[in-house]
């Protein structure tokens, strides 16, 4: 049975190589609330009833599937409860793991992320220009070219106070760092 449930892929994702995906970023979103033991019966025996009573609507198919399911004893349901439980703990554990992963004196996974390529290229050796804000003295039309001046100094400073809701957001900011040319005269 348990073959069967798992031709397709696991229902909650493995990822090898770490203790939390939640925490490394590999998953993003909350895990599935996991399904009840009648789902169970009917993912396994939807094809058979499928194939057995051609012609059907599916609201028939499902139809019969109830009314199945309503016939088993106690007995005949428990390895599908079984299913369930085994299910339920599996769930509580990854919601134990992403919990584990969003610590509120943190910052958000994807922004941690954001925060590391910040840093990573802060200390590149040609990131210097894009450090601080430019001299508007020294370049005068600096801002005939840039229409919101922008550097990774205030972008730091913007990820240190979490005025970052997403992603999206630091990316938005990122494209606005323009660098300063010195024009020939």
């Amino acid at each position: 049975m348990v073959k069967i449930l798992k031709r397709d892929e696991p229902y909650y994702p493995v990822i090898e190589g770490g203790d939390n995906p939640y925490r490394d970023g590999y998953i993003t979103e909350p895990p599935r609330k996991p399904r009840g033991s009648y789902l169970f019966f009917q993912s396994i025996y939807r094809a058979e009833y499928q194939r057995r009573y051609k012609g059907e609507t599916v609201a028939e198919i499902m139809q019969r599937l109830g009314d199945a399911w309503r016939g088993l004893s106690e007995e005949q349901q428990g390895p599908f409860i079984q299913l369930a439980k085994d299910e339920m703990v599996q769930y509580e554990y990854q919601r134990s793991l992403m919990e584990k992963a969003q610590k509120p004196a943190e910052l958000w996974q994807p922004l941690r992320r954001c925060k590391m390529v910040l840093e990573r290229l802060s200390a590149d050796g040609y990131a210097n220009i894009f450090l601080e804000p430019v001299d508007l003295k020294e370049f005068t039309d600096y801002l005939e070219f840039v229409d919101q001046p922008i550097d990774l100094g205030i972008i730091k400073k913007r990820l240190d106070s979490k005025k970052y809701m997403g992603p999206e957001q630091f990316a938005r900011d990122m494209r606005k760092v323009r660098p300063v040319f010195q024009y020939p005269k």
